[in-house]
């Protein structure tokens, strides 16, 4: 009969067999992209409009985002009261323009669109050349010339561009050079359109500034160029937009963002809105006008990217298309998926390293719900509450409650503080803060109250050994879950877990010395060995 160490080696082995098997028959057979497997960052943005009206005719215009091999948009909702809204668009871009002839009191309009942009970069060739006048065609003249903020031409610009600009044929190290000298100048808060002139004369400028000063430069050397205005994309609320540049090399319209560093380059989470030196929005004069973007960052599937912006319905997430239709998350998947990596670090910290932790696997999940709300506000909670049961635990223990109601009574204090701090969340804009609801209450009330045991039958240096390790594995855990690529992964191929249960194996059968108990004992272990000679007669 084969020893149990055979018989889980040959289930490790089995089980890393149909994973592979698996996953090559899924990727060959079904001749399926990767991007058609894995989900997409998407980013539900909400644009909030709040004006008043005296009774007189209204008119608010707004660029929306267009659709672009870059970036998906589908339109989710709109709310526009007594308004009427036209949608148009031009060489700037898509505008939307709200109207009514007589405005009452206060109204409220929204724009609700779901956005798929995607990460851009261009490999510039070294061997390019300079361009000349001549050699530009008539349609970009407009890119060419001077405006009031973009000073092309101007003598203290042309001084600049002589100084900054080298010597040389080749056009990459023309843009390399004009593009570091406006990195290089000093980044200001916004305070309204700066022109070119004034921040090469200031030596500052917020990203308006900046663009334009690129542009303007690039214009110098006959290098068509515009500006791009636009929006990061971070989760929260805000009533910012960006402005960023765009060059015309090689055929393409190439960004360039000197206010954040990105050369030849645009990250994933930038959304283009219009084109040129525009504003992005527009409205009657004296009707007190406010404005704020919402914005929520999401997993979604490619067949929902492609069905929601009608480009190719028959395109299928076929592994998680029941859950989808049921109303659950892809980011709901994804935590759910990665709760087994996340346990599967607490055992390798806690059999292999020796540290010790309040609950078996409490450190997943906490990790888990710091997916949502970081590493650093969910360490917070996990300390607050924490702290917060200790000291309820006291009184309620010398008042010689039973164990079961001194729970319940903790637990309700713990939902109180995350309410609480949801709530602070929700108030100020936080949106992380504002996910403390996602923590799992029953799990922390039960390690805070064993914090509090500690506390009473161990003394604080226990108590806090053991709070340290605990922080030390959830951040252990929640760096390995929260890496992009790996719940991409087992998304994609949910036949990891496989894998996952094989590790497990393993580290179930280890029996080598932990790491802690090495350093601790490493005396003991260099000490030479005593070598005793049989005695003799």
């Amino acid at each position: 009969m084969p020893s149990s160490s055979t018989v889980i080696r040959a289930l490790q082995v089995g089980l890393l067999a149909v994973a592979i098997v698996t996953i090559g028959y899924r990727v060959t057979t079904e001749q399926t992209d990767w991007v058609d497997i894995t989900p997409q960052r998407s980013y539900d943005v909400t644009l909030r409009m709040t004006l008043d009206g005296t009774g007189g005719p209204v008119d608010v215009t707004s660029y929306i985002p267009p659709s672009t091999p870059r970036q998906k948009i589908a339109e989710r909702a709109r709310r526009s009261g007594p308004f009427g809204l036209e949608v148009k668009s031009d060489s700037t871009g898509r505008q939307a323009q709200w109207s009514a002839g007589a405005v009452d009191g206060t109204q409220r309009l929204t724009y609700a669109f779901r956005a798929w942009p995607k990460g851009i970069e261009y490999p510039l060739n070294d061997t390019l050349e300079r361009p000349a006048r001549s050699d530009i065609p008539d349609r970009f003249t407009p890119y060419l010339t001077a405006t009031e903020a973009i000073q092309a031409g101007h003598p203290f610009l042309r001084t600049l561009y002589d100084r900054v600009a080298p010597d040389t044929s080749r056009l990459v190290p023309l843009v390399r050079a004009l593009y570091d000298h406006v990195a290089s100048l000093e980044s200001a808060p916004f305070k309204g359109v700066t022109d070119a002139v004034t921040a090469a004369k200031l030596k500052e400028a917020s990203c308006n500034g900046k663009s334009r000063l690129l542009v303007a430069l690039a214009r110098q050397a006959h290098i068509p160029s515009r500006l791009v205005g636009g929006l990061i994309l971070d989760n929260g609320t805000k009533s910012t937009t960006h402005q960023w540049a765009e060059l015309r090399i090689d055929g393409h319209w190439v960004p360039f963002d000197a206010l954040n560093g990105h050369f030849a380059r645009l990250p994933a989470h930038y959304l283009t809105l219009y084109h040129g030196d525009e504003f992005l929005l527009g409205h009657t004069p004296n009707i007190n006008f406010q404005y704020t973007f919402d914005i929520q960052s999401a997993w979604t599937s490619h067949s929902e990217m492609e069905a929601a912006t009608a480009a190719d319905p028959a395109s299928t997430y076929g592994v998680w298309a029941p859950f989808v239709d049921a109303g659950l998350s892809l980011d709901l998947l994804m935590i759910l998926l990665l709760l087994p990596v996340g346990a599967t670090v607490v055992v390798f910290f806690r059999n292999v390293v020796g540290l010790e932790t309040y609950g078996t696997f409490l450190p997943a999940l906490i990790a888990a719900a710091c997916l949502s709300t970081g590493l650093t506000w969910g360490l917070a909670a996990f300390f607050a509450v924490t702290l917060t049961v200790a000291v309820l635990h006291v009184p309620l223990e010398r008042w010689g409650l039973l164990h079961t109601p001194r729970m319940a009574i903790l637990m309700a204090f713990v939902v109180i503080q995350l309410l609480l701090m949801t709530a602070v969340g929700v108030h100020l804009g936080w949106f992380n803060l504002s996910y403390m609801i996602l923590f799992p209450v029953v799990i922390l009330t039960s390690a805070a109250e064993r914090f509090a045991s500690h506390l009473t039958e161990d003394g604080p240096k226990k108590a806090a050994k053991v709070s340290s390790m605990t922080a030390l594995v959830i951040t252990g855990s929640y760096s390995v879950m929260g890496l992009p690529a790996l719940g991409l992964s087992f998304l994609a191929f949910p036949e990891l877990l496989l894998v996952v249960i094989a590790i497990n194996l393993w580290l179930g059968r280890w029996v080598g010395i932990r790491l802690t108990e090495y350093a601790r004992f490493r005396w003991l272990l260099d000490r030479p060995q005593t070598s005793y000679a049989p005695e003799t007669r």
